[in-house]
C-alpha cells in the first residue's frame, strides 16, 4: 500500500515541508521581484514572515499611493484645460447669436 493522500489544502511543496520562499522563487524570478523572496527568505530564518509580510504589503500600499498621487497631479491641469474648453464654448455660443443681430 501507498501512502494516504493528502487531504490539506496546502500546494504539494509546502506539504512535503518545503520552505515557503522556495515555490514563490519561480513566482519571483517571473516577475521580476526578487525582494520579495529575499525579505520572505530572511522573515522564515527569523521566524517573523509575518512582519516580513506586513513590510511587503506596506511598501506596496506606499508604492501605489505615489503612483496614484503622481496620476492624479498629472490629470488635474488636463482636467483645467478641458473644462476651460468647454466652458468657452458654452459662452461663445451663448453671444454668436447676440453678435450677430448687432
Amino acid at each position: 500500500r501507498g501512502p494516504a493522500p493528502s487531504r490539506s489544502c496546502c500546494p504539494p511543496s509546502i506539504d512535503a515541508h518545503l520552505s515557503l520562499p522556495l515555490p514563490m522563487r519561480k513566482i519571483a524570478d517571473v516577475t521580476r521581484k526578487r525582494h520579495q523572496y529575499r525579505m520572505l527568505q530572511a522573515g522564515e530564518k527569523t521566524g517573523k514572515i509575518d512582519e516580513m509580510m506586513d513590510n511587503i504589503a506596506d511598501f506596496y500600499d506606499d508604492e501605489v499611493e505615489t503612483m496614484l498621487s503622481g496620476l492624479t497631479s498629472l490629470l488635474e491641469p488636463l482636467l483645467m484645460v478641458f473644462l476651460g474648453v468647454v466652458i468657452g464654448g458654452i459662452v461663445l455660443c451663448m453671444f454668436l447669436p447676440i453678435f450677430k443681430m448687432g
